[in-house]
């Protein structure tokens, strides 16, 4: 059950659990207030809004932080959880990704929000399937709940830092995510292509599929 407050005590709510989850370690970098403007209340962000800035570690112990991507032109995060159905797709998509556009241009990693998720297990599985994409271990579901993510493969593709923008929140691509099918059209990747083109994606958002499994313990 989602809990409704009215509207002053919401605002605080959101203001105090923006200030704890994007905590930004540059003192020289206030809370960008543009990120209210996007903000549902329900599901996430929505295209169009900024993005707070977040940090994480993942797997391998590596912090990641989403402002110091700002040499980048797009960032691409795909919300997983461990033992996802469609994991050596993903790896195969996350791989086409890699190899279509240039490291230096394009930031992908996975988010993982499940609580107590295992590093080593994680590091493993990544070996498994041939896929070196870094983890970010979400595990007090602090980005996947300000982002609005609760189901597997759920992507979000956000422009170049400082004004981080979301470009595109939606599935990773068309494929069933409840076959090992192959997909017909890739929106991360479309996404991707049109903010190198200094265009508007144009699918900013494309509903997820209801079969789509949820994250494993997140919030809804």
């Amino acid at each position: 059950m989602i809990r409704r407050f009215p509207r002053p005590a919401f605002a605080l709510l959101t203001l105090a659990s923006l200030a704890a989850t994007f905590a930004m370690p540059h003192g020289n970098r206030p809370l960008d207030l543009r990120a209210f403007a996007g903000l549902d209340g329900v599901g996430g962000i929505a295209p169009g809004a900024a993005v707070p800035n977040f940090r994480l570690t993942d797997q391998r112990g590596v912090t990641r932080e989403l402002f110091y991507e700002s040499t980048a032109k797009a960032i691409v995060l795909v919300f997983t959880s461990g033992n996802h159905p469609r994991a050596a797709q993903t790896a195969s998509a996350l791989r086409a990704l890699r190899t279509r556009f240039a490291a230096s241009e394009v930031t992908i990693w996975q988010i993982d929000p499940s609580a107590g998720a295992d590093r080593a297990r994680l590091a493993a599985e990544q070996v498994l399937f041939n896929n070196d994409t870094p983890i970010l271990l979400d595990d007090a579901q602090l980005v996947a709940t300000e982002l609005g993510a609760t189901r597997q493969l759920e992507a979000f593709v956000i422009s170049a830092p400082p004004f981080a923008t979301l470009a595109y929140r939606g599935p990773l691509d068309d494929a069933d995510p409840t076959s090992l099918a192959a997909p017909t059209e890739n929106f991360v990747a479309d996404a991707v292509a049109a903010i190198l083109a200094t265009r508007a994606p144009t699918k900013p958002r494309v509903d997820l599929s209801a079969a789509a499994p949820l994250l494993c313990g997140c919030r809804r």
